[in-house]
């Protein structure tokens, strides 16, 4: 997939905000080449940046960055952590990823630091400009809204040049604003973007509203670039968009923030422009405002946000952006491109204005689907174990995502349905949101209430498809049955027509419905069905069969965290995976023997989960304590495919987290959606549909 090569070395400064006496407490992280141990150190003598000194050195930014290289390295550590990443560059300038993080709860004077002049307290050179070094503002907070990296693709940009028709009228902070010449503006941007990114334009006339924008980012636009005047108001970013009848629009910047929070897709990549203003050479007269807008966009999802930390020359933004949109075009990652475009320009004054934020530890914007590495290798193990049917299927939520809609979705819903009052970090986490309703409610209301809000759910989404009869009913699982019925007749790239078309005599599976077992039924191979008694749940096993060995004719289909039809049997709350895990200490030993020898001497197949989810670490762990890993060593290859929508998994990360369990080089990562897998591996296999 091409991600950041694991010869780079990471340098993370971070710097906690203490307002008792306007300091920083520094923590610090070093990751360098390949056989180094990381390091970690938190800082006992505080930062302090002295903002008015600063201030007094704006016209100057040799001065200006010397004073705060001063101020940021007066601390023995953090010079010492930057040195170590200097050697361990060595003389073949091994890339660094040097990740500033400032408190977001810090004043926003803090963010607007020109932090991009920092200087080598070695030789004086401005670390920015390093050829080697990708400088960003790493960005983190634990309540914020997930961010996710799609899969590469065609890009598309949204450009929104608001040019109100009574500028004039206004003067924030005694300043005039100049109208803004739209259609130079709007060739800078498409010239910037280059030919690879499909642009679409909202320019003047009442066309740059916040509705209009908002509407525009819903259809899934990859990067929003914003051309307004800014002004700042009490410390608050205001940007002057327009209304509908082409009159300025004063929209506070939080209001943007949160109508990209109430996105299900947010942009990738937001580029905030200043306006241009007349004089001896063209500038941005924003004076850095958007720089303080940065963290918050960020904070609502967007993985990267470039602004300018000050007046910026149109000199200076012909030359930079060009080459930032080309550099991420070819390769996705933001840090490089802006390493890349920031060396078009270092030998102006203003070189340092582009500032990044980022969300992206290591900086990639967006993923190729396939293997992470050695691909024609792993996909001749997978296809290998398929043919000789030594593979084992297991079977995640994500599968039935198009119907049902995946757990977060399912989650952040009943959420908002219900008004639950759940920390931010929390409202996509499905067994945190059972959790909230069991801790207040009886035991088995959780998942009561889960059919019954599904059963709403249903109505809403699917009047126009489902009979009315299953609507009006109570049984989530028929309504379900029926969506799957529809999907396979008219999609046969439907993953659950895939998964049944391979020669597998057992699935395990982690999900609540019955589509598995519909498919298989649907293509001629109707399966014993069996579940994981972790509670002694009633449930409807055959069970005279689950000891009959199983076969590709007739297959077993094993459920693991119960079934949606059995509401008792449902692993859906954080207790309920604790409880399952104990159960399994005590009561693995019964499973079915075609179940334990299919879990621990077979490659397995993983389809349909995310590495962070709560269901899927269970799951490895009860394989650990199973005795899976020491067996499963023994396999040359495990096919693993996973979808890394979230911000905390990396891809040398997770096949790390991986190997852990499975002993080294024994598993490979297939980084893509479940879809894509199953096409693929059908396309090389060739398996009849």
């Amino acid at each position: 997939m091409g991600p950041v090569a694991s010869k780079d070395a990471e340098l993370e400064i971070g710097l906690q905000w203490r307002p008792h006496d306007q300091r920083f407490n520094a923590s610090l992280a070093f990751d360098g080449p390949a056989d180094q141990e990381p390091r970690r150190q938190l800082v006992d003598q505080p930062v302090y940046v002295d903002l008015p000194r600063l201030r007094q050195l704006t016209a100057n930014a040799e001065q200006y960055g010397t004073a705060l290289t001063e101020m940021l390295f007066a601390v023995e550590e953090i010079g010492d952590f930057y040195r170590l990443a200097r050697t361990a560059a060595g003389a073949d300038d091994t890339p660094i990823h040097l990740r500033l993080l400032v408190d977001p709860s810090a004043p926003n004077d803090y963010h607007r630091v020109r932090w991009e002049l920092l200087r080598d307290p070695e030789d004086g050179a401005p670390v920015a400009t390093r050829r080697n070094v990708m400088f960003s503002r790493y960005l983190s907070s634990s309540d914020w809204t997930l961010s996710t990296s799609p899969p590469k693709h065609d890009l598309r940009a949204l450009v929104v040049i608001a040019n109100p028709s009574n500028l004039a009228d206004y003067t924030p902070r005694g300043r005039s604003l100049a109208p803004v010449n739209v259609l130079a503006e709007r060739q800078s941007a498409v010239i910037a973007l280059g030919p690879s990114i499909s642009v679409t334009v909202l320019d003047s006339g009442g066309a740059a509203t916040l509705d209009r924008i908002t509407d525009a980012l819903a259809d899934g636009i990859d990067l929003l670039y914003l051309v307004c005047h800014g002004t700042l108001a009490d410390g608050d970013t205001r940007l002057w968009l327009e209304a509908p009848d082409g009159t300025a629009a004063v929209v506070d910047g939080q209001q943007l923030v949160d109508r990209l929070n109430g996105l299900t897709r947010r942009p990738t990549l937001a580029v905030l422009c200043s306006c241009q203003s007349a004089g001896t050479e063209p500038a941005t007269e924003d004076g850095g405002v958007f720089a303080a807008l940065g963290p918050r966009l960020a904070a609502s999802g967007v993985p990267a946000v470039v602004a300018m930390q000050g007046n910026v020359t149109m000199t200076t933004a012909a030359s930079f952006f060009p080459a930032f949109f080309e550099e991420l075009a070819a390769h996705g990652v933001v840090d490089r491109a802006m390493a890349v475009a920031r060396s078009r320009i270092e030998g102006r004054q203003d070189w340092w204005a582009p500032v990044l934020f980022s969300r992206l530890k290591r900086g990639r914007t967006w993923y190729l689907p396939g293997f992470a590495e050695a691909g024609s290798y792993l996909w001749n193990a997978v296809i290998s174990a398929v043919e000789s049917r030594t593979f084992t299927p297991i079977l995640g939520p994500g599968l039935a995502a198009q119907i049902i809609g995946s757990r977060r979705e399912i989650a952040r819903r009943w959420v908002d349905r219900w008004m639950m009052p759940i920390a931010p970090a929390n409202r996509e986490d499905l067994p945190k949101v059972a959790q909230y309703l069991r801790t207040r409610t009886a035991e088995q209301v959780p998942a009561n209430d889960l059919r019954n809000y599904l059963m709403t759910d249903f109505r809403q989404r699917y009047a126009d498809r489902v009979p009315e009869a299953l609507l009006q009913g109570s049984q989530p699982e028929k309504v379900i049955a029926e969506l799957g019925a529809q999907t396979r007749r008219t999609d046969l790239d439907d993953p659950y027509v895939r998964v049944a078309a391979l020669p597998a005599p057992i699935y395990v599976t982690t999900t609540w419905n019955s589509l598995l077992e519909d498919a298989l039924v649907d293509a001629g191979r109707p399966p014993v069905v069996g579940s994981f008694d972790w509670n002694d749940a009633p449930v409807s096993d055959l069970s005279e069969e689950l000891h009959e060995k199983p076969t590709v004719e007739r297959p077993l289909v094993y459920h693991l965290f119960g079934r949606i039809e059995e509401p008792e049997s449902l692993v859906l709350t954080e207790d309920d995976h604790f409880a399952w895990l104990m159960a399994w200490i005590d009561r693995r030993q019964n499973l079915p023997a075609s179940v334990r020898h299919a879990l621990t001497r077979k490659s397995l197949m993983f389809l349909g989960y995310r590495l962070d989810d709560l269901d899927f670490r269970v799951l490895f762990q009860s394989l650990q304590s199973f005795g899976g890993s020491g067996q499963l060593r023994r396999w040359q290859h495990i096919g693993v495919q996973l979808s890394p929508a979230s911000p905390m998994i990396e891809p040398e990360a997770a096949q790390e987290y991986l190997e852990s369990y499975f002993g080294e080089r024994k598993v490979g990562i297939y980084w893509g959606e479940t879809r894509r897998f199953l096409q693929e591996l059908g396309q090389r296999m060739q398996v009849p549909q």
